[in-house]
């Protein structure tokens, strides 16, 4: 007979941080989890355990102000299908086990569970979307059999399985029709502290910025769709008669395509748009939601998203986007009025020309302000739904016979 659930406050969770500059979505997603939890009142969630580098574990110590009800420990943790398409899957899940017994102290539920389960503890897993399946010229063959290995192992054991999107969740479905786990979707939600605008410190840039740009702050990861953007500048240049600015962030490293960052700086200045379009590079968070409170509009021209972290720091501030039109973003965010076709330039240059001229640089206090009230709402309740998968996660693992992994 399964033992009766404990009181949330008698619980344990143990949150696994990245702290990976080549998969910053990764990074602030669970950023962004610590710190939504502890939004909610300490009657209503568990004991928090971090496990992550020093830099991580401190960084967000100090968001969270030391929370009396959080332990806080230190291990290294690594993003798993990055090093699984190096390192043979059993020797990389012994590593983890190795790493995780450094660790010592009572943790009833491990997330987002990378490599195999501790003695005694449940784990709920996280597979952020199947990228690989949709897109799979982007991967080597080696990279999309270790995904799939990865991925079948998840779903072939018992527990509650997250998945960042209903998108997902049918992806899961058809690829894994036979799946033991448990899939529950819990999509994120930017959590960001904007000062008052007549408070708000000043922000150092590397750069002046224009009075009117765009900003795209993507990683220049080919999925990401840069050059779709950059030949729509062309066009509202060459056939509009508009020569708009754009500020794109993020890291120049794509590990699956190391020239694809050369090819995009090829394609500017063959295309006499090096002194139009700024990279900046990965910037700090501080300036990053700087640039993004002042711009004019988003651009987010990605091709494929788990859930785009871009979309939801866009909405936290309350700026415009124009936004690709994946089956995705159309759940993320609905009622976008600015959605294109990521494979057509013709078309969003048709749409930034039409809207361009009544678009307005921010900062925008009451369009901020009202975002900021939504969000707040927002993150409540995915927090306590998140809650809720990490309480049916233990209730799961108390069900299972002994022996059962």
């Amino acid at each position: 007979m399964p033992k009766p659930s404990p009181a949330i406050h008698d619980l344990t969770l143990g949150i696994e941080l990245i702290n990976d500059q080549a998969w910053m979505g990764g990074t602030i997603y669970l950023r962004n989890l610590v710190r939504c939890l502890f939004r909610l009142p300490s009657s209503e969630r568990p004991r928090i355990k971090l496990l992550g580098d020093s830099e991580s574990v401190d960084a967000l110590q100090a968001i969270i102000g030391g929370q009396p009800d959080a332990t806080l420990r230190h291990s290294l943790s690594t993003f798993w299908w990055r090093l699984a398409s190096r390192v043979p899957m059993k020797r990389f899940h012994r590593l983890i086990d190795r790493i995780r017994h450094h660790d010592p102290g009572a943790i009833d539920v491990l997330y987002p569970g990378f490599g195999s389960a501790p003695p005694g503890v449940a784990m709920m897993r996280w597979i952020p979307d199947f990228q690989h399946r949709h897109l799979p010229e982007l991967f080597s063959e080696q990279e999309r059999c270790a995904r799939d290995e990865s991925m079948c192992r998840v779903a072939s054991q018992p527990g509650i399985l997250i998945l960042s999107s209903q998108s997902a969740l049918r992806d899961f479905h058809q690829f894994f029709p036979e799946a033991i786990s448990t899939p529950r979707v819990w999509s994120f939600h930017s959590l960001l502290e904007l000062p008052h605008l007549d408070n708000s410190p000043t922000v150092s840039l590397p750069i002046d910025l224009p009075p009117k740009y765009l900003y795209l702050p993507n990683q220049f990861w080919v999925h990401k769709n840069h050059l779709v953007l950059f030949k729509a500048l062309a066009l509202l240049r060459d056939v509009h008669g508009m020569i708009i600015p754009l500020i794109c962030t993020g890291s120049s490293a794509d590990a699956r395509a190391k020239n694809h960052y050369n090819v995009l700086l090829d394609m500017l200045h063959g295309n006499d748009l090096h002194q139009q379009v700024t990279l900046l590079g990965l910037l700090p968070r501080d300036q990053q939601l700087s640039i993004f409170r002042r711009c004019t509009a988003v651009v987010q021209p990605s091709l494929f998203e788990g859930w785009s972290t871009v979309v939801e720091d866009t909405r936290a501030i309350g700026r415009p986007i124009f936004l690709s039109d994946i089956a995705v973003h159309r759940e993320q965010m609905p009622e976008c009025p600015l959605f294109f076709d990521p494979s057509s330039p013709e078309q969003l240059a048709r749409l930034i020309a039409r809207h361009w001229s009544d678009l307005t640089a921010g900062p925008d206090a009451a369009a901020e302000a009202s975002a900021q009230a939504s969000s707040e709402a927002m993150i409540l309740a995915s927090a306590r739904r998140f809650i809720t998968y990490f309480q049916e996660a233990d209730r799961l693992a108390r069900d299972v016979p002994a022996g059962v992994t």
